[in-house]
């Protein structure tokens, strides 16, 4: 049975602008975790490619 990925179910995700603010935030606060600073101009990284059958 082939389930649908995320970004076509999460409401949070389907938004593009939406999507790239909460990984962003989701980013810092995981390196916040880890202990990692992030300068405050750094770019975020671009999602090129996605396996979609994991």
């Amino acid at each position: 049975m082939k389930t649908k990925s995320l970004i076509k179910t999460n409401p949070y995700l389907k938004d593009a602008a939406k999507r790239k603010m909460l990984v962003a935030r989701s980013v810092r606060t995981s390196c916040g975790v880890e202990g990692i600073e992030l300068k405050q101009d750094t770019v975020m990284p671009e999602i090129t490619e996605r396996k979609e059958n994991l």
